[in-house]
Formats: structure tokens, sequence, C-alpha cells
């Protein structure tokens, strides 16, 4: 089953809303590599309004966690009425609760979020994701691997603000690699996350846990890539992957 997805933003770094507008508080923004851009959601979560340049270019199934209605408005779109739609729909918890609901795992307790590749390359909708589930599963999220750049403690280079260092040392995840093997053969997870099922190793790690028994219902696959959806989809792994699998796809043209 495909499902559209749109990256999203972590709520620790949500600005207060200004009381008053000014023309400061509306935004040009662009499509960039892709449609849905991370510049979007910084300028909502600063309290703007982004000013869509040819809003109507966007595809049909891209972007559909935005007010389109309000991208076709422009500068007549009030900014606590992207607040409002922005709360409701395109922060990190939000973004996985949608997620959850959509393949009918409600309120999942145990999660395990499974990419190899994002503490080496960052990956928007990789990182979104895995600060929802931060929020939403704190201690009850096991990581395959970890982050170092999402929490406080990391001394590298890399320094976005909106996007690291975001975490206290103490949320980093507790489980070593042979406890989650033993959760997976127990069936002890009600989600299993592949938030970038083409890159690193995902493809052999999902069958790793596809091995294991591992409900495939459970399991949701992420493709963030910038690129469209068309370029991805006749390829026979990604053919599976939308019929047997519950697949999100963040550029669908």
């Amino acid at each position: 089953m495909l499902y559209p997805i749109s990256l999203c933003f972590p709520s620790s770094r949500i600005l207060p809303m200004r009381t008053t507008e000014t023309k400061e508080d509306y935004v040009y923004t662009q499509r960039e590599k892709g449609f849905d851009s991370f510049k979007h959601l910084e300028i909502l979560a600063a309290g703007s309004v982004p000013l869509y340049q040819e809003p109507w270019t966007i595809p049909k199934f891209t972007m559909t966690h935005y007010n389109k209605d309000l991208l076709d408005k422009g500068k007549e779109a009030k900014s606590f009425e992207w607040r409002d739609h922005f709360m409701k729909h395109l922060t990190a918890s939000a973004m996985v609760r949608y997620i959850c609901d959509s393949i009918g795992v409600y309120s999942p307790k145990k999660v395990l979020f499974m990419d190899n590749s994002v503490p080496l390359i960052r990956d928007y909708l990789s990182l979104g994701l895995f600060y929802g589930c931060k929020e939403l599963f704190g201690d009850n999220l096991d990581v395959l691997e970890e982050i170092p750049y999402a929490y406080e403690d990391f001394e590298g280079e890399l320094d976005e603000p909106n996007c690291t260092k975001l975490l206290p040392v103490s949320a980093k995840s507790k489980a070593r690699p042979e406890e989650i093997n033993a959760k997976l053969w127990a069936n002890d997870y009600d989600l299993v996350l592949f938030p970038a099922i083409l890159r690193g190793t995902s493809l052999h790690n999902l069958q790793e846990v596809l091995r294991s028994g591992f409900p495939r219902e459970k399991i949701a696959l992420c493709i963030g890539e910038d690129e469209p959806f068309s370029k991805f989809k006749e390829l026979p792994v990604v053919t599976q992957m939308v019929s047997d699998f519950n697949l999100f796809v963040k550029e669908i043209d």
C-alpha cells in the first residue's frame, strides 16, 4: 500500500507566535531539490507564512500534509491559520502518529527505529521521524544505530539548530543489538519503522526482520528522496514494497 508523507519538524524548536502580524511574517520559499523542503517547515515553525512560488505545480500527492488552500492564498493567508494547521499535521510527533494510524497500529508501546545511514548522511525525513518517535515513545523506542549529532554532547562540525543536538544524553537508546534481535523474534515490538528504506543496509535489515517472523503489517517503510517516485517505482524491489508493505513516499509525482 502506497501512502504520501511529508517532512516534519521537532516540537522543541517551534517558536512562540508573535502577537501582531508584520510584513516580516511573510517569507518566500520555493521548490529546491524536491517540492517538499525543510525550509518550508522552518518558516512555519518561526510563526511566519510561507509564500510558495507557483504552488499549483505541486503534484496532488506530494506535500499532502500542507494546507494547499493556504498555499494558494499566499499573502491573504494568516499566520494563525498556518500555525493551527502546522501543529496538527506537520510536527514530528504528528507525522509519526499519521504513520501509525495509516497502517492500523494505534498507540504502539514498543517501537524499533532502523536506519544505519542517517548517522552518516543527514536525511530530513528520517531525522524528523526519529525526533517524533523520541517525543512519543521515549525509553520504549529502540534504535538500531544511534544518531550522534541528535544529542547535546555532539562535538562535531554539523550544527543546524533546528535538527541537531536537540536531545539530552539520557535519551539515548539503551538496547543492544542482541536485545533488539531477541525482541524481534519474540514479536515484542508494535511497530518497526524504516525511515529510509533505500539507504544504507536497510534492505538487508528488512530481510532479517522478516526472517524473524515479525508481521509485515506492523512494518512501515519510507522513501524520503528528493527525486520523484517515478524514478524508483519501476524497480522490482520498490514494486514489491508497494504490493506487500506499507510504503510512505515524500515525492509522489
